[in-house]
């Protein structure tokens, strides 16, 4: 077997997993309970962490060689040839406030390499998936970024910064760099939820987004990466380089790849 076949295996049997996993998320919507309290806001329910541990214990089962990099529990075995990265339930503050659009995200490493992606919906009730070689599909159905090549026509997303994760003066160069790109595009479009955005930009919704540094984690993120590169986009720091080690401090642009050095360019003015 080579290894996109094998790459469509894993996400096969993500995608079977993951869909399990969110019947759990299911059936705690209006009887969770708080398992962890990570600040003032943010927290861990019994969601959360009984996902992660089923969707752990599944993969063992298939794979006990296999290592994890989770949003709960962490670190296991991260230095072996797969490692699954799990969010079980992204958007939890929202989950608990009632908000009915959250996520379960599981991407895989190959050697350090994003290889599968799913990202399971709730609300929106859809599922992404993609695996290195494979493409990148929506409910089954083969999906592409847009073909927008000018700014004055794009519709670019982007989150927002805060005070918990930015200085006030972080907070406003991010604002002037959200007023530049309002100047020089069609529509902003803000988003609490990555997963989403990036889903979007996978099937041509919207035409790119900008992350700020030091708002996402990797489990965050890492299934949406994958996702919008097999649908033909681009993904990079805000230096205009490839996302390595996991690391999230410069930024993250992700785009149809036509529009990549127009938004960088932006990005570079104001920075």
């Amino acid at each position: 077997m080579n290894d996109s076949a094998f790459y469509l295996e894993l996400q096969h049997q993500a995608e079977r997993i993951v869909e399990e996993a969110v019947k759990i998320l299911i059936k705690y919507e209006h009887s969770f309970t708080i398992a962890t309290q990570k600040d003032a806001v943010d927290v861990a329910t019994n969601a959360d962490h009984e996902v992660e541990q089923f969707i752990k214990f599944e993969v063992h089962k298939l794979y006990p060689e296999h290592g994890f990099l989770g949003e709960e529990f962490g670190e296991e075995n991260t230095d072996h040839e797969y490692v699954w990265i799990i969010d079980p339930l992204d958007n939890t503050k929202e989950y608990v406030r009632g908000i009915g659009e959250y996520n379960c995200l599981v991407a895989i490493e190959h050697n350090k390499k994003l290889v599968v992606g799913v990202t399971r919906r709730i609300g929106h009730n859809v599922r992404y998936t993609a695996s290195l070689g494979n493409g990148s599909f929506c409910d089954n159905n083969q999906i592409h970024v847009s073909s927008t090549a000018t700014l004055s026509t794009a519709f670019i997303g982007s989150n927002m910064p805060s005070i918990a994760n930015h200085s006030p003066e972080m907070i406003h160069t991010h604002m002037t760099l959200l007023e530049k790109l309002i100047i020089n595009i069609y529509r902003l479009r803000p988003s609490f939820d990555d997963a989403r955005t990036f889903g979007w930009v996978a099937q041509g919704g919207i035409d790119g987004c900008i992350l700020l540094p030091h708002t996402d984690k990797w489990v965050d993120v890492a299934s949406g990466i994958i996702l919008v590169e097999e649908a033909g986009g681009k993904v990079t720091d805000w230096d205009g380089n490839p996302i390595v080690n996991h690391d999230l401090s410069k930024g993250i642009i992700v785009s149809n790849g036509l529009l990549h050095d127009k938004i960088l360019a932006i990005i570079k003015e104001t920075i």
